[in-house]
């Protein structure tokens, strides 16, 4: 538990959002205060004829409008404050620049259609602010309602940046307005008093959706990985084991609670069942193993469609609002083949992805040539996105050309994403048609696309749906999974525009930030959905979005690399720490007893690329498994050995690279000569005396010129540099990322060796 929590500000250091010609910049901030400042650089005015008359469209590259019917349709800024965790926040206005200009009466906004509906059979309607002699918006800057999102509380804020007066028939065009918010007081809305260590896994998030997250941190410990829980029933108990074994050698404490034996009959026992876990054990992730009639689903409770299914509501844990505090996937079965296949989906994506393939970084886009604008406007927006990021290929298969052969072929050939945007149904999507039976016909296996679908119906699972399907393909047996790692897809009828603004910033996160998992970056985007569209024209499709699939899977966007991961061979009995060295900040690493079952500990790596796992003291010798995993790299695994100390006992405890005369970036690179310190560290119950080590590889690639080094005596519990530098040459025919094997033996004074890779 915490206490006396500390909200940290670091004044004169700036966060600065940018996108489509628009700058938001955190410029200063006090203890109670954060100033803001605003600049719009681009904006369009476009014409549309509406029974004859001429009326002015308005848009802001890159974001949504206002979807109030008969209103005017008006660009809108939306973004996230963090915040102390019992303030009250105001704003107040310091600077503006404006500028008034006469056009045309704004076009006004259909309000929030959904894709059953055609948009042009609904007719315009004009209110009354078409006549007044007011500015619509009527404040340039909205302040929503505090919200817990896990770790921080925050505050949604919008900017109307263009407002129109429908009597004077003229916008004002906010230029640039520097914006003070301020702690006035004590909040009582949504007030945080739970707290734990940041999540791994929202990181991310919380880096995309605060604009002052630097500025604002919470003096809380070091980030954590987070826990699963997986609900099942006792009919799939047996096949979901392999899935928690992986996950827990990967580094997630996982749990499995049968349901209704455990965690109580009905959604409402869910509920609560699901929020003691994320009180008391820092749960992250919920996997639910059933269709929804062996596990049920939460209801969703806004919108003209709710009471639908609900997955990811369960996730609203803390205070009263819709932000997710976890997040909710399911593997949807009808029998064991079907969870078999699931499991070994997720497990060989995760722990064996092929080091070689370029489908990682390829993507298909498939949308309706209908909305405004188009949804295949929208797939190129998304496309876009993606090039500009490590992918090097985005399909567009679009309607009216795009067919079903166009989309299986991609697919077969291999995909890491799919974006859809159009309409659907229940077992299919409608504008390139793409049903159940092209699904089953698929031959990708183990090239499995994540999935965001944009359409109606494709998530309703009281039957074999679309989404399902995904997750249940396979090329004959379970072992040979085809189809998708995961899909997004609604249990109702979505709506023509919320939902795209949602999956453009999940895009925008998979394409910008590290350590994606499914889950993560599919309620990023409904996080912002939300502070676009609030209650409840972006709740509804938070809520009704079903994640088909394991919500922690993390994905790849471009070719695994290698990790090159350096550490001791051996733990002694007793200890209660591991050095581990990945080279690169942010991979997790996990020592894992495969005897029984248990996740010993875990911790990820800092700036320098260094992990130490900590852990209980290790009661006997044995084996355990080291596993190291990181963004878009191939996992290292390897086992450990724990051994009795007896005397003196010597082992690796980490290196200093210099690569003066080389590059001088401390690493090894092709064509350097190294002078390469390593530290020994005596774990064993007697000192060693007159230590010294030789280093070898057997590596064709590596030259050893000094092989030798004196450390002297180390005392118990000691680690000691080697005086001098072991000095070695890299062939100028390695290649980079290469691993290449190292091996130290210590000797001491009466010739006892003790040998570390």
């Amino acid at each position: 538990m915490f206490r006396g929590l500390i909200f940290l500000i670091i004044p004169l250091v700036g966060f600065s959002f940018e996108r489509g010609g628009v700058k938001v910049d955190v410029s200063s901030s006090t203890k109670n205060a954060w100033i803001v400042e605003f600049s719009l650089e681009t904006y369009s005015i476009d014409e549309k004829m509406i029974d004859g008359k001429t009326y002015s469209v308005i848009k802001i590259p890159e974001f949504p409008n206002l979807l109030k019917r008969g209103f005017p349709s008006l660009p809108v800024i939306a973004k996230s404050l963090a915040i102390p965790p019992d303030a009250e926040i105001g704003y107040r206005v310091l600077k503006i620049e404006s500028e008034k200009i006469s056009v045309n009466p704004v076009i006004p906004s259909k309000g929030n259609l959904y894709r059953n509906q055609d948009p042009d059979r609904i007719p315009y309607t004009f209110g009354k602010v078409y006549n007044e002699d007011t500015y619509f918006p009527s404040s340039i800057i909205e302040l929503g309602k505090p919200y817990i999102l896990r770790d921080y509380r925050g505050i949604p804020f919008r900017i109307y940046p263009i407002r129109y007066n429908g009597k004077r028939r003229e916008i004002e065009v906010v230029k640039r307005m520097t914006v003070e918010f301020y702690v006035k007081g004590k909040g009582l809305e949504n007030v945080k008093s739970h707290f734990g260590r940041v999540n791994g896994w929202f990181r991310p998030i919380y880096k995309n959706h605060f604009i002052n997250l630097e500025q604002a941190k919470y003096d809380t410990l070091n980030e954590d990985a987070g826990n699963i829980l997986v609900i099942t029933t006792q009919e799939y108990y047996n096949a979901i084991l392999p899935y928690v074994r992986w996950k827990r050698q990967k580094g997630f404490y996982t749990r499995i609670a049968l349901y209704p034996d455990s965690t109580g009959s009905g959604n409402t026992n869910i509920q609560n069942y699901i929020s003691n876990e994320y009180y008391n054990n820092g749960l992250t992730f919920v996997l639910l193993v059933g269709d929804i009639e062996d596990i049920p689903s939460k209801r969703s409770d806004v919108g003209v469609q709710a009471d639908s299914a609900a997955d990811p509501f369960y996730g609203c844990v803390e205070g009263n609002d819709y932000y997710p505090d976890l997040f909710v996937g399911r593997f949807s079965c009808d029998d064991t083949n079907q969870v078999k296949t699931m499991v070994y989906r997720t497990i060989q994506y995760e722990k064996n992805p092929d080091p070689t393939a370029e489908w990682y970084h390829m993507a298909t886009g498939v949308a309706s040539d209908e909305g405004s604008p188009a949804d295949s406007e929208r797939a190129n927006w998304l496309r876009d996105t993606l090039l500009a990021s490590t992918y090097t290929l985005v399909d567009r298969i679009y309607q009216p050309n795009g067919n079903a052969t166009q989309i299986s072929s991609a697919l077969n050939e291999g995909r890491s994403l799919v974006n859809y945007i159009g309409h659907g149904d229940v077992t299919y999507w409608a504008s390139v048609y793409y049903d159940i039976s092209n699904i089953n016909a698929l031959t990708n296996t183990s090239k499995l696309p994540a999935i965001i679908s944009v359409a109606c119906l494709n998530g309703v699972f009281s039957k074999e749906c679309f989404g399902e399907a995904w997750l249940r393909a396979t090329n004959g047996s379970y072992d040979q999974p085809t189809g998708a790692i995961a899909i997004e897809a609604a249990s109702i009828y979505q709506s023509w525009v919320p939902p795209t603004v949602g999956q453009r910033e999940a895009v925008n996160l998979l394409a910008h930030f590290d350590r994606h998992t499914f889950g993560g970056i599919v309620e990023n985007g409904n996080c912002y959905m939300i502070d676009v569209y609030g209650n409840p024209d972006g709740v509804e499709i938070f809520e009704t979005w079903i994640i088909f699939g394991d919500p922690s899977v993390q994905l790849f966007t471009d070719t695994p690399a290698p990790l090159t991961v350096s550490h001791a061979s051996t733990i002694v009995v007793g200890a209660t720490s591991f050095t581990v060295d990945a080279g690169i900040e942010g991979a997790l690493c996990a020592l894992y007893d495969s005897t029984t079952n248990t996740l010993i500990g875990r911790a990820y790596t800092d700036a320098s690329g260094s992990a130490t796992i900590t852990f209980s003291p290790i009661a006997s010798p044995g084996e355990l498994k080291l596993t190291v995993t990181a963004f878009n790299h191939t996992p290292y695994i390897t086992n450990i050995q724990v051994i009795a100390p007896n005397g003196p006992y010597l082992s690796y405890a980490g290196n200093n690279i210099d690569d003066s005369s080389g590059n001088n970036n401390g690493r090894l690179n092709p064509g350097e000569t190294i002078n390469l310190t390593v530290k020994a560290t005596n774990s064993g119950s007697d000192p060693g005396n007159g230590v010294y080590g030789i280093l070898t590889s057997s590596s064709s690639l590596i030259s050893i010129t000094v092989d030798s080094s004196y450390y002297g005596h180390i005392g118990v519990n000691d680690t000691v540099p080697s005086l001098t530098p072991y000095i070695f040459s890299i062939s100028s025919d390695a290649e980079d990322g290469q691993q290449i094997a190292f091996t130290v033996v210590f000797h001491d004074s009466v010739d006892s060796t003790w040998s570390s890779d």
